[in-house]
């Protein structure tokens, strides 16, 4: 994975850049941020850290997280700030002040009380499947 600005530098004009993405052989996972792999959640969530390392995942994206399922698109993150992610199908950004997380399965994600909340709100997951997640950690004290 790399940025446009680092494929500029390996001797990459943006027309070339913009070839390699016409004919396939490479993918525009974010603006400005490129793969050799078409995205999927993985994908989008490894180039979301690296032009936003301080991004947690929320919403039905922590859901899926919590649950140990691999991420669909778009993936969903809470951002301080989140002009760089704009324009982009595979992310939903919500912009928050509240950027406290936690480490899970690998991942930053808000904690599960922020995950419900945000699925709640934006009627993103089934409140019986949240009510089951919330069950399954709180029996297994996670």
């Amino acid at each position: 994975m790399w940025t446009a600005k680092e494929l500029i530098g390996m001797g990459y004009s943006r027309r070339r850049i913009n070839s390699l993405v016409k004919e396939g052989k490479l993918h525009r996972v974010l603006r400005g941020v490129y793969a050799l792999d078409p995205p999927s959640g993985e994908v989008v969530w490894s180039a979301i850290r690296l032009v936003r390392p301080g991004a947690l995942l929320d919403g039905k994206s922590a859901v899926e997280v919590y649950q140990g399922v691999s991420l669909s698109l778009p993936v969903r993150v809470r951002v301080s700030t989140s002009n760089v992610l704009r324009g982009s199908r595979n992310v939903v950004a919500r912009r928050s002040q509240r950027m406290d997380g936690i480490a899970h399965r690998g991942f930053r994600v808000v904690s599960l009380v922020d995950t419900v909340a945000t699925c709640l709100d934006e009627r993103s997951v089934n409140p019986s499947e949240l009510r089951r997640l919330v069950e399954e950690r709180y029996k297994s004290g996670s």
